[in-house]
């Protein structure tokens, strides 16, 4: 109960001090006596909103105490699960001082607390009844504890919180694997859908590796024909090529072998490069004549492929091979 509430500079009380036995107290007084004041500065001690203007003129700040004795076992109870208790005396102490420059300070005995702290303990504690209203019954929790402490049926109360927890926890479970298998469904088209784009793919380790080869002598295609050519009349086709003049060279050695020591060797020299000669002659040949296929065509063909494979390594963040281990892990 509340045992004694102290009021410091709230309107036009300087400082009074109010005791309550047990009881019933009546406050009178005439009108504008200040019995509303009391109200006022017990709804502050509640958490109420504080306005400055209710600080007394010429004062910087205002201040309500309410002092709470004889708790019950339920309300102890009650006002633990917001971590609140009163002193080894048993005594709970709650203080709000207002400043005129809007600050609002709450205490619980020595400890600060945030205002919302009054609000929510103040009706275990205090029933402020209006002539309209009253604290207590506007809250719907407070309606259904009154109702259930009347009806008397605690044990068939915590019965249903027992199976209504129970419920709770079957539905949220239940929820989960829904999730589960809505999640499972998800991951499963979506393994299909990226065996099927690798497949569709037709990745091939290497591949990337002699497209960019072939690219660049498509793009080259015009330069690599016309000196290939230049460079094949040179050593093979044209009269007086390479090969012609090693050949003559060759002819006047063999008069001279037997002659001269060297001779022999020297030809023997001459014909290794002549064969090396013909070899180089084959290989320019593959590139002195255009392939059949439009080479800007197969380029584009080509960048087209590239651009196919540069997309799927950055989706899937690796290299043609760690593609294709991901599609034998998918399989």
């Amino acid at each position: 109960m509340l045992s004694s509430v102290h009021i410091e500079n709230i309107a036009l009380i300087k400082n009074i001090d109010i005791t309550f036995s047990g009881g019933f107290t009546v406050l009178t007084g005439e009108t504008g006596a200040g019995k509303s004041i009391i109200i006022d500065a017990l709804s502050l001690l509640c958490g109420a909103r504080g306005d400055r203007e209710i600080i007394r003129s010429g004062e910087e700040n205002a201040v309500v105490e309410g002092l709470f004795t004889d708790l019950g076992k339920k309300t102890l109870a009650a006002l633990a699960s917001f971590d609140v208790s009163p002193d080894e005396d048993g005594i709970l102490l709650i203080r709000r001082q207002l400043s005129f420059d809007g600050r609002t300070v709450a205490k619980i005995g020595t400890r600060q607390v945030p205002i919302s702290r009054l609000r929510e303990i103040s009706p275990l504690l205090i029933a402020i009844h209006g002539q309209q209203d009253t604290q207590i019954l506007a809250d719907e929790q407070e309606q259904l504890r009154l109702l259930d402490g009347f009806a008397e049926n605690g044990d068939l109360l915590r019965g249903y919180e027992a199976e209504y927890t129970k419920y709770t926890s079957l539905k949220e479970k239940l929820r989960d694997l829904k999730r589960a298998e809505e999640d499972k469904s998800f991951r499963l088209d979506m393994i299909n859908y990226k065996i099927s784009e690798i497949e569709k793919a037709k990745l091939s380790e290497g591949e990337e590796e002699r497209l960019v080869s072939e690219k660049t002598l498509l793009s080259n295609s015009e330069k690599i024909i016309a000196n290939s050519n230049e460079a094949y009349d040179n050593i093979y086709r044209e009269p007086g090529c390479a090969l012609d003049r090693i050949s003559k060279a060759i002819s006047s050695l063999k008069q001279l072998s037997g002659i001269i020591p060297e001779a022999d060797g020297i030809i023997e020299r001459l014909n290794n490069i002549s064969y090396e000669l013909d070899d180089i002659s084959e290989t320019l040949v593959n590139y002195s004549s255009p392939d059949e296929e439009n080479p800007v065509l197969r380029l584009d063909a080509v960048e087209e492929r590239l651009e196919q494979i540069s997309s799927l390594k950055r989706k899937y963040k690796t290299d043609i091979e760690g593609i294709l281990k991901e599609y034998s892990c998918l399989r």
